[in-house]
């Protein structure tokens, strides 16, 4: 769960609670999966994971392609930037606790620059100066310090998480100044961040979520398998390709098996 984001996530996400359902049979679990969080609740994991696809394809996926629909693109990615703004002294903080120096010097003059002669964030002028963006919350903090992912979870909205994310993430929103920071309209603000992050996010992704669900025997599995594979990516530096995941099942995927796609 990534810098909110990312580490993109509340506020993101709501992709990860975004994903459609699929009743195919049990995947096998990867090494990795294994290895990083154990899967120790699956059933409890599955019936969240049905309920959060429901929820995504009765509501969160058609306010988020009518998001996309009415608003204009540069109405979209002024407040993606501004949002995104918002979010860089919880990496800054974070990059310090990971004893990255350099990073955090780099975020703090991106904030800056952004805030000011972006425009309260709205024009990213810092990428065009090198100062690019790039994720980071607390959870990755506690895996640098060693602390160990835990079992996997699927939360409720919230999407995939580890105990050891799950902890990160609530961390995340205690250690973000704009969590205590108050002004006039403030609240709008605050509600506009997440609410906009999110169906912002969820739109974008869904050319993504479609090709998982359109190729995984088991969409579950895969999601799970991704979630993992992102995070040690994360933690390690590099992301993960969704086309290079793991054949979860050999056999073909049973036609009469009810899965729910958008």
């Amino acid at each position: 769960m990534a810098s909110i984001p990312p580490v993109r996530r509340l506020f993101l996400l709501c992709w990860f609670a975004s994903i459609g359902l699929s009743a195919g049979p049990a995947a096998a679990k990867t090494a990795l999966d294994e290895a990083s969080a154990p899967d120790r609740f699956e059933k409890v994991n599955r019936v969240v994971f049905y309920a959060n696809g429901a929820l995504d394809f009765i509501v969160i996926r058609p306010a988020a392609m009518t998001y996309k629909r009415v608003t204009p693109r540069p109405i979209r990615t002024g407040l993606r930037n501004a949002f995104s703004n918002m979010g860089e002294p919880t990496v800054a903080i974070n990059d310090v606790l990971q004893g990255h120096g350099k990073k955090a010097v780099r975020t703090v003059g991106r904030f800056a620059m952004n805030s000011t002669v972006g425009v309260a964030g709205l024009f990213d002028v810092a990428q065009g100066a090198g100062l690019k963006h790039h994720d980071n919350d607390f959870g990755i903090t506690l895996a640098h310090h060693g602390v160990r992912s835990g079992p996997y979870l699927f939360l409720p909205v919230l999407g995939p998480a580890t105990v050891r994310d799950a902890a990160g993430f609530a961390i995340t929103i205690g250690i973000d100044p704009f969590t205590y920071l108050r002004f006039p309209q403030s609240t709008p603000v605050i509600v506009s961040r997440i609410v906009e992050t999110a169906l912002d996010e969820r739109a974008t992704e869904d050319p993504e979520i479609k090709a998982i669900m359109a190729q995984a025997t088991d969409v579950y599995a895969s999601i799970r398998s991704l979630y993992l594979q992102n995070r040690e990516a994360q933690i390690s530096g590099g992301k993960i390709d969704p086309g290079q995941l793991p054949d979860f099942d050999s056999s073909a995927p049973d036609p009469k098996s009810p899965t729910l796609n958008h």
